[in-house]
């Protein structure tokens, strides 16, 4: 059966400074297992320096529609506007949404003016509306609150099936808004969400269902994932000790500077 790996942002830890290798290696096992499309969260947005890096260095589909960075005096696309993917023969194309309300203007002050948002519903619409002369399936990766999700899915006629991301609860499975799928899974990867998409000849939605899941202990770990997972773990605290002794090593020194530098003054300076 073909499937599409998906992400709708904020994979990233909040804690850069204790928790940047565990962001780092989400990053990358979703390179490594073949993400279809991704796109950023408010949480990678405001950790700019270290999502460009890794942009460069594990090369994911990113689709951000409505954000841009400025490069060399102009603005352009963070990732892609949208894609267009062929699997099993049907064209799914995939676009984003990022609101206001996630990406704030202090957000984007972190980056110091190097993002811009765009219009969120304007540019959507306009963008879903170029897709779906290219595709036959159109997603939406929509990272907004809960209430925006239900309007966007409400009213994007060029939409098939909206993926929340953001949200912290989850729906039981996909459901029917307006015309569109939507189905939100929960955040901070303890959930899988899964939507099944029943297609005719003619590559049209005839019928849909799927599930979302908590991966609780009753989902047993495989051995391989357990075993890496661990190894980032350890490879994390290992950096961990070493910014703490880094931290403690650069105290002394401002210590030691103070220290000379007093012993140095004359009594009349003192005075």
């Amino acid at each position: 059966m073909p499937y599409v790996l998906v992400d709708g942002g904020d994979f990233f830890k909040r804690d850069r400074q204790r928790y940047e290798p565990e962001s780092v290696a989400a990053w990358r096992d979703m390179h490594e297992r073949g993400y279809h499309a991704v796109t950023l969260g408010e949480l990678e947005l405001s950790q700019w320096d270290l999502t460009r890096t890794l942009m460069e260095e594990y090369p994911l589909p990113v689709v951000c529609t409505n954000v841009e960075q400025i490069r060399d005096g102009e603005w352009i696309p963070v990732g892609e506007t949208s894609r267009v993917v062929e699997i099993n023969g049907i064209r799914v194309g995939f676009l984003s949404v990022i609101g206001e309300g996630q990406l704030t203007r202090a957000m984007l002050e972190k980056a110091d003016g190097q993002l811009r948002l765009l219009a969120p519903m304007e540019i959507t619409t306009q963008v879903a509306a170029e897709l779906r002369q290219k595709a036959d399936i159109v997603v939406l990766l929509a990272h907004l609150d809960p209430r925006a999700m239900e309007q966007y899915a409400s009213v994007l006629t060029d939409v098939d099936v909206l993926v929340g991301g953001h949200v912290t609860r989850k729906d039981e499975g996909p459901r029917l808004v307006g015309g569109t799928i939507l189905n939100r899974s929960g955040t901070r990867g303890q959930h899988m969400g899964i939507t099944r998409l029943i297609v005719s000849p003619h590559n049209e939605i005839v019928d849909f269902g799927g599930l979302n899941l908590t991966l609780a202990p009753g989902y047993p770990e495989d051995p391989e994932v357990k075993a890496e997972v661990d190894r980032i773990v350890e490879e994390a605290n290992d950096w961990r000790r070493n910014k703490a002794r880094e931290s403690r090593e650069r105290r002394m020194r401002e210590i030691e500077r103070r220290q000379e530098a007093a012993e140095g003054e004359t009594p009349q300076a003192r005075e």
